[in-house]
């Protein structure tokens, strides 16, 4: 397993660099000492044939070796370890595989081999990924992405690619996850290697089960299971039997699930993958739960602490934690319940881990609520909402404050610089004056000299003027960025105040008549609580994406890296991204881009854009319309028009979205609620991009909104 961010759920292993290190080591035969203890190249090649099937056999065979190995020369020596190091880290063992891998990073300029530095690298990015340190994990796979690109090898870009979308997938940048998997399945493919293609095809399948497309997420599993199978691949066998259980969870197929668990559980124990077999005991407690035998949930919860436990696998500790005092609560065992919570809680502020300090403290708070302690109840309910919404709203808050700092930083600088040349002048006066005095009184003799210094005197005025002058229409110009950087700043602090916490508190009001009402429903009135839900859900998104790329791009933290983009897919993402919610008004989206048309611009900031048009013409388009988009290209640039059948605007209302000075929102045509950032952010964006943006609309005839880019060719 490569890494996890919920002990529920994880990815399959990526062969590859295995494969690489053993291929060395059949090049290689590491002789140890005078006795003739060796690991010869022909006994490696076998111990790499039965790697998947035997992991424990071959690690105590290299461990048999190991009081030898200090006899070992470079490079040997640095594959020895890795080789250790990795076989641990496919067993979640990630002291021993931490340990052995730093030997490899302390001693890797020993060798100028650049496939062997990125071999250590990714084993140690893995490792921090089993660890739940998804940032420290992606360093280490972009150091080995970096050599990858270097050295142009097809192994070594797959194997970046697939690691590089697993922490992505972690970090929830969904569409860049699925983007970089499908990279890695095609290079795999083109390998024609079999066993990642497997690993790829369960990825692939965590991402469609983070999306809910739990159909689709077991069409790959099973096309996985198929190929691990007919490798004898038992660990990542195993992986796939754990992610098809949830599938089978999700969609309400019970025994299914416990059986595909109960096969997980069974091929951990052989291989030895602590983790693994850590996660299929907590999944099997939870379908326990769900079948309502509590007894067997709370067994298989004890054993799957123990080894998270014994392991140092502290976010399993915490879910552990978690679930048994569900149970507990369920038993109304409150003593037990109460403690499990408590801890689940102080470990989940370790990990910032909010859905579980949320449970946690619900938990909590229904307990003293059937204890009667009504007060404890609703504060230990309000805790986590309060705590959330005052760290969300100081980080906005530290990035404006930045923004803010960094403007009257560069103002104070330009005010010194111009109080220092004023200073300067008045000291040249001065001097000036005193020598002038000095020869008018001296001698008549002395004119010609007055004259080459007043010539020279007011040469040195004029300069000093003119570099005055321009520090001041620079501080004017400042001063003009400044304030709009204050109005804009103001009217961010209103949206945390007012418009980002008045979704949280309606989506809550939803949730909280949902669950103490649920029974007295209508099946038609509960999807019409849960229509309103997921509308507020989508605002509520648009809106910090929003905020964040704003923040991200006035702290000059959003770099321009320009590529060749396939616009037909980019408004294919988007669209089925924004699809649920037109379908809520009924509104058509057809994309009439051809499938080649590729422009020169920044992917993401495209995104961005794409969506918030797509998302602005759903908003004032009225239920039952239209949106087309369409393209023209020329020899140079290709337009994408976005046209809608919307309530169109006036002249007045398109020169103020071009300006992009202020921020201005409307009212959509079923009331729904923005405040004016995206349409700002598009503006920005296509100017970073060198591209350019024209409104054609009239009240009442709907509106077309132009998006000029730099054209590559048609592909």
């Amino acid at each position: 397993m490569l890494g996890i961010n919920n002990i529920a759920g994880g990815r399959s292993i990526n062969p590859i660099v295995v494969k690489l290190v053993l291929v060395l080591l059949l090049f290689c035969s590491l002789h140890a000492n005078a006795d003739g203890n060796q690991l010869d190249a022909d006994r490696l090649a076998a111990l790499r044939k039965n790697r998947s099937k035997d992991p424990a056999s071959v690690k105590k065979e290299l461990l048999d070796f190991l009081p030898y190995a200090s006899e070992l020369k470079y490079p040997e020596r640095l594959i020895y370890f890795n080789t250790l190091a990795l076989l641990y880290t496919e067993i979640s063992v990630t002291d021993s595989a931490l340990a052995y891998n730093r030997i490899c990073l302390t001693e890797l300029d020993k060798t100028d081999d650049l496939s062997q530095h990125f071999e250590i690298y990714n084993t140690h990015g893995r490792i921090f990924d089993i660890l739940n340190l998804p940032d420290s994990a992606m360093y280490y796979f972009e150091l080995m992405g970096k050599i990858a690109f270097q050295l142009q090898d097809t192994t070594l870009l797959a194997t970046y690619y697939n690691n590089k979308a697993m922490v992505e997938d972690e970090l929830g940048n969904r569409l860049a996850a699925y983007e970089s998997y499908m990279k890695a399945l095609v290079l795999f493919e083109y390998l024609g290697d079999q066993e990642s293609v497997a690993v790829a095809y369960n990825n692939l399948a965590d991402i469609n089960q983070t999306l809910g497309e739990y159909e689709k997420s077991l069409e790959y599993l099973n096309q996985a299971i198929e190929i691990n199978k007919s490798l004898n691949n038992r660990i990542n066998l195993g992986m796939n039997y754990n992610n098809i259980g949830i599938s089978y969870k999700e969609l309400g197929r019970h025994d299914e699930a416990l059986a595909a668990y109960e096969q997980s559980l069974e091929l951990a124990r052989q291989t030895g993958s602590v983790h693994d077999e850590a996660r299929a005991e907590y999944n099997l407690a939870n379908i326990y739960k769900k079948l309502e035998n509590f007894d067997l949930a709370k067994k298989s919860h004890l054993r799957s602490l123990k080894i998270c436990s014994d392991n140092d696998i502290k976010f399993g500790v915490m879910l552990n934690y978690i679930g048994l005092s569900e149970i507990y609560a369920k038993t109304e065992n409150w003593e037990q319940c109460e403690y499990f919570a408590d801890q689940a809680i102080q470990l989940g502020l370790d990990f910032k881990h909010y859905p579980s300090i949320r449970n946690a403290y619900r938990i909590l708070s229904n307990i003293n609520e059937k204890k009667n302690n009504y007060g404890k109840a609703l504060e230990l309910y309000k805790k986590y909402h309060q705590a959330e919404d005052t760290v969300k709203a100081q980080n906005q808050k530290d990035l404006i404050l930045e923004l803010q700092t960094k403007y009257d930083s560069e103002r104070q600088i330009l005010e010194n610089q111009a109080l220092k040349l004023r200073n300067e002048k008045q000291e040249h006066i001065i001097r000036d004056q005193r020598l002038i005095t000095l020869i008018v009184s001296s001698a008549l003799g002395f004119v010609l000299i007055l004259v080459f210094f007043l010539v020279r005197t007011q040469r040195r005025l004029r300069k000093v003027n003119d570099q005055i002058n321009k520090l001041n229409h620079e501080i004017h110009k400042q001063n003009i960025l400044l304030e709009e950087t204050v109005a804009t700043k103001d009217k961010l602090f209103s949206i945390i105040g007012h418009d980002l916490r008045s979704p949280f508190n309606s989506m809550l009001g939803f949730l909280n008549l949902m669950v103490e009402d649920f029974d007295s429903f209508e099946k038609e009135e509960q999807k019409t609580v849960l229509n309103e839900f997921y509308k507020k859900s989508i605002d509520l998104y648009n809106l910090v994406e929003n905020l964040l790329q704003w923040a991200l791009q006035q702290k000059g933290e959003i770099s321009y890296q320009p590529e060749a983009t396939n616009l037909n897919q980019l408004l294919k993402d988007e669209i089925s991204f924004l699809n649920s919610r037109a379908e809520i008004k009924g509104i058509g989206i057809q994309n009439n881009v051809p499938q080649k048309v590729v422009a020169f611009c920044d992917r993401n900031m495209m995104h961005t854009v794409f969506r918030n048009i797509i998302n602005n013409a759903i908003k004032f388009t009225p239920d039952s319309g239209k949106i087309t988009i369409s393209s023209e290209v020329t020899e140079k640039e290709v337009s994408i028009l976005f046209c809608d059948s919307g309530i169109g605007m006036d002249a007045t209302t398109i020169e103020q979205i071009l300006q992009g000075n202020t921020l201005r929102s409307t009212a959509g045509t079923n009331k729904e609620t923005g405040v004016g950032l995206g349409l700002k952010i598009v503006k920005e964006f296509i100017q970073i991009n060198k591209g350019s943006l024209s409104i054609q609309s009239e009240p009442g005839k709907g509106s077309c909104f132009i998006v000029r880019l730099n054209l590559i060719k048609e592909i």
